[in-house]
């Protein structure tokens, strides 16, 4: 079909697309394509998400084209499920993720989360035409920052040991929150996947994993790492120096 966009997955087995949703998740406008990628990561699962906009994406777009990419931790087969909707009334679409096998509550009692969307800030404020509604006290009080998940800084670099084996880590600059969650790491020759792990994050905030290369020909490696966020930390990406196979 002409004008048609095709979400390739990689690498096989991730089964990219086994569940999808649509919504506005930044209030401008425009909904955004989210897409569950259950097997990631060891079954970690992982969800893609790609901004919305007036311009049509076309011809096949390849799942590192994705705006955000969040990930689970081990097992849980997150992105299972996926929904959108405005739970909180902001204007802004939040994304309700479902992680069946998640260990939350015990071996396979599975959890589903919500993460909230933000809307755009326009670029200059606009007389609203009604008085604003009145608003409801929190029923605890506010983290420090706000109310608002500040993005942490985020590092990743990768280091050949021998012939096809390499370390790929990094850190995250979290500004004093606690580092909790998990790390998606990669190797790209170019476009294209070559090894990835899901680890998790230690408590000094940083992360490490050993990854063995498989495709052939391949003369530099690229590391990339996503931090799938936490509950006081939002999502974060990163992309290192490139390395010699």
């Amino acid at each position: 079909m002409p004008g048609q966009a095709v979400l390739a997955g990689d690498p096989a087995g991730d089964e990219l697309g086994f569940a999808a949703a649509l919504g506005d998740l930044d209030g401008d406008g425009f909904a955004e394509a989210v897409f569950g990628a259950p097997s990631a990561g060891d079954s970690a699962g992982a969800v893609a998400v790609f901004r919305g906009g007036p311009q049509r994406r076309q011809g096949t777009v390849g799942v590192d084209a994705a705006d955000r990419f969040l990930t689970g931790t081990a097992g849980e087969r997150a992105g299972s499920a996926l929904a959108a909707a405005d739970f909180d009334r902001d204007r802004a679409a939040d994304l309700l993720v479902g992680a069946p096998t998640a260990k939350a509550g015990g071996p396979g009692a599975g959890a589903a989360r919500v993460l909230a969307g933000e809307r755009v800030k326009p670029a200059a404020p606009v007389a609203p035409a009604t008085a604003p509604p009145t608003p409801v006290p929190p029923a605890t009080a506010p983290p420090p920052h706000g109310g608002v998940r500040p993005t942490p800084r985020m590092t990743v670099r990768a280091a050949r040991i021998k012939r096809r084996v390499f370390v790929v880590g990094g850190r995250l600059a979290a500004g004093g929150e606690a580092c909790s969650g998990a790390v998606l790491v990669r190797l790209l020759s170019g476009h294209r996947t070559t090894a990835r792990r899901s680890i998790p994050v230690r408590s000094d905030c940083r992360f490490r994993t050993r990854l063995t290369v498989r495709a052939p020909r391949t003369r530099r490696l690229t590391p990339v790492a996503a931090f799938g966020g936490n509950a006081a930390l939002r999502a974060a990406t990163a992309r290192g120096r490139s390395v010699r196979s």
